[in-house]
């Protein structure tokens, strides 16, 4: 093999697709943990009351921002495995036409 040649290995394509679909769990995890936590008025006391608008509007916020994220790790990972399935059929074609040719001209 030389360094111009190009090769795919098909099961570390799954095997990062894998991960990628970890990842988005993990974002899902992290999204769960946000909606979960409730802020009312009560947790910062009196004094602080004007705190809960800006950290109820920065969790809505974060929170889209992870789902947005969620979904795109888990586009990511399936784009990951149709193509690592779309090369491997390519290059089973490929090689079926190969071989015919070759038995053809034997």
């Amino acid at each position: 093999m030389t360094d111009d040649d190009i090769t795919l290995d098909f099961d570390k394509l799954r095997q990062h697709a894998t991960l990628v679909s970890s990842v988005a769990n993990e974002i899902s995890g992290a999204m769960n943990t946000v909606k979960g936590g409730h802020i009312g008025p009560e947790v910062f006391g009196i004094m602080c009351s004007f705190l809960v608008p800006p950290s109820i509007a920065m969790t809505v916020a974060a929170t889209g921002m992870l789902g947005a994220k969620e979904s795109l790790m888990l586009r990511s990972a399936g784009q990951l495995r149709s193509t690592a399935t779309q090369w491997e059929t390519l290059e089973h074609d490929v090689s079926t036409a190969y071989q015919g040719i070759t038995k053809a001209l034997d």
